[in-house]
């Protein structure tokens, strides 16, 4: 009975390492931004597709500079993850060297991309307009 209850839980956890470990793209969103890391860039989309982002990337400086974009997609090899903590993201990188995955980060100042004041999302305002407390979503 040992034995059968080892073997089945060394298969549940192969099996759960196995489902967990493939790469998806991971997703922040900040202000009026959403920030996406893939295997080999950084894209940056606007909350609403009807609004443009307050920001443009120059590749020449490799900067964020205050402008407008409908999109913007930096390449950064091997991005697997990333974080936005205050005004700067951090892009976590995986590439192999020598046949051994070497990982690292990039640092972005994205200020520009996320304006100065108070945030208030579209569904509040929607709310406070019409004096009604929408019900939350599932």
């Amino acid at each position: 009975m040992k034995k059968l209850f080892l073997t089945f839980s060394l298969a549940m956890i192969g099996s759960l390492l196995a489902i967990t470990a493939h790469a998806d793209p991971m997703v922040v969103f900040k202000e009026r931004a959403v920030f996406l890391a893939t295997n080999n860039s950084l894209t940056i989309l606007p909350d609403s597709p009807s609004e443009a982002l307050t920001c443009s990337y120059d590749p020449a400086t490799d900067a964020f500079l205050p402008g407008s974009a409908a999109s913007i997609q930096v390449p950064v090899p091997g991005a697997m993850d990333i974080k936005v903590i205050g005004k700067h993201a951090y892009i976590a990188t995986s590439t192999p060297v020598n046949d051994v995955p070497t990982t690292g980060y990039v640092k972005y100042d994205v200020s520009a991309c996320v304006p100065a004041g108070p945030f208030t999302p579209r569904i509040a305002i929607h709310s406070c307009q019409c004096k009604e407390i929408p019900p939350p979503h599932k």
